[in-house]
């Protein structure tokens, strides 16, 4: 696998690998659709999101212009999806990946040289409404594995080096850098759904941060075999889910950063993501291909019965 997502609900996981896209209902446990990638499309590290209505999923990779699948309902009107022809949106040159969505609905697009190691900048960009026409530069030449934005109008743009060493902070309005946040830690960050708050995840701290300060805020030790992985918020961003690869996931508090629960993977499998299936459930996938899934509010349930609370 190379990529995984949830919709917005919850109902649907998007998986894809390096021969095709599948959709899977996370409520029922089994695959709704599987759709290989056309001959002409590269297959290297196919990376999507996919929109918060969950009708289409963006895809991005080497050499070549992002693609937007479109996700239907099956016309039999059973609960199978159906999944269009990709179609390209905007230019092809080294290297397209999207990110996310700015509050307005914008596409957080990059640019820049291919492969797993930045040797020199990468651009971002905001399209609006996906249109690549009309799109902005919000950064240029930056060495930043990934960009995501901060307070409820998308003021702030978070950076994490590729190489770990630092997180830069750019004005969205102008693109201007207001430099970098001085960490020398920060492997990976990721924005809350409302967009008030940030994680930076490195290999020996976690730290929140705030939109409407810009300062940190609660911070703990990272847990053991942590690189590589990315903190998820959930949907309410109320909790914190940071896991590691040996098949633990930790639920900390937003924004206080207390620990409330640990949840192991049953037979310890390693883990590669994490996602919200909806405020009460998590889906993690393994690196071995198993999906496994835990519906917290049964947990809570369980808790409570054995005089109990998290």
């Amino acid at each position: 696998m190379t990529c995984a997502g949830v919709s917005a609900d919850g109902v649907r996981l998007f998986l894809t690998t390096k021969d095709d896209l599948q959709i899977w209902d996370t409520i029922a446990g089994r695959r709704l659709c599987r759709q290989a990638w056309p001959d002409t499309f590269t297959r290297s590290w196919p990376w999507f999101v996919a929109t918060p209505d969950g009708t289409q999923v963006i895809v991005g990779d080497q050499g070549q212009p992002l693609h937007v699948v479109p996700v239907t309902a099956a016309p039999d009107s059973t609960p199978r999806s159906m999944l269009g022809t990709p179609q390209p949106r905007g230019p092809g040159r080294e290297f397209y990946m999207i990110h996310g969505f700015s509050p307005q609905g914008g596409w957080v697009v990059c640019d820049g040289p291919a492969g797993r190691t930045v040797q020199r900048g990468r651009t971002y960009s905001i399209w609006p409404d996906g249109n690549h026409t009309r799109a902005w530069v919000l950064a240029r030449e930056i060495n930043a594995s990934s960009m995501h934005l901060l307070g409820g109008d998308g003021r702030w743009a978070l950076g994490a080096a590729r190489n770990g060493t630092d997180c830069g902070l750019w004005d969205t309005r102008d693109g201007r850098s207001l430099g970098t946040l001085g960490i020398d830690d920060a492997l990976g960050v990721c924005a809350s759904a409302d967009h008030r708050f940030a994680v930076l995840a490195g290999r020996s701290r976690i730290t929140l941060w705030e939109a409407a300060t810009l300062r940190p805020g609660a911070s703990w030790p990272s847990p053991p075999d942590v690189a590589g992985t990315l903190p998820q918020f959930s949907p309410d961003s109320r909790i914190l889910a940071v896991h590691d690869r040996s098949g633990s996931i930790f639920l900390h508090e937003v924004p206080g950063g207390r620990l409330e629960l640990t949840l192991s993977v049953p037979g310890g499998f390693p883990l590669w993501n994490v996602q919200w299936a909806g405020t009460r459930r998590l889906i993690a996938v393994g690196t071995n291909g198993l999906v496994g899934e835990w519906d917290l509010k049964r947990t809570e349930e369980a808790a409570a019965r054995a005089g109990l609370h998290w």
